[in-house]
């Protein structure tokens, strides 16, 4: 099977034709951090969800920069973070959604295991708790080696790679 996906890092009118892995796996996530709502005129009284998924977000980046080989790209993107309606309260929960990205089978199962301890040790640590759902997206896609090259080379006049 040839499939076609467009790449907005190469110019316009390429083909490329690259083999093995070319695109990482895709895994979309979900984290709601649930804390104790309140006024902010008195924050020791709750338990900030909103303080506590800032700190999840950092955490989270550092699984990239401290966790993962260097050598298996992995990128963590935080796409959406929603909470609270008021500017003077403190809300009960904070959502937030991206994606997890791999191009390593194997370390994708151990991303999601670490994203979901590290989410759920650091709302924790805040006084409050971490739900996280991990829907799983589509594999690493890795192009045959000889589909690859005898595409790329069918695909030359027309600006193939």
């Amino acid at each position: 099977m040839i499939g076609a996906h467009v790449q907005p890092v190469l110019p316009e009118g390429t083909i490329a034709c690259t083999p093995g892995p070319v695109n990482a796996a895709s895994d979309e996530f979900r984290v709601t951090v649930k804390g104790g709502e309140g006024h902010a005129a008195y924050p020791h009284l709750t338990r900030d969800p909103v303080l506590a998924m800032a700190q999840v977000i950092v955490a989270a980046q550092q699984l990239v920069s401290r966790v993962a080989d260097p050598m298996a790209p992995t990128v963590v993107t935080f796409g959406t973070v929603n909470a609270g309606t008021a500017p003077n309260a403190v809300p009960g929960e904070a959502t937030a959604r991206g994606t997890l990205r791999t191009m390593s089978q194997e370390w994708r199962r151990r991303l999601h295991r670490r994203f979901t301890q590290v989410a759920e040790d650091t709302a924790r640590a805040y006084g409050c708790n971490a739900v996280v759902e991990i829907i799983p997206g589509e594999p690493v896609l890795i192009n045959d080696p000889s589909l690859a090259a005898r595409t790329g080379s069918g695909c030359g006049s027309t600006g193939g790679r």
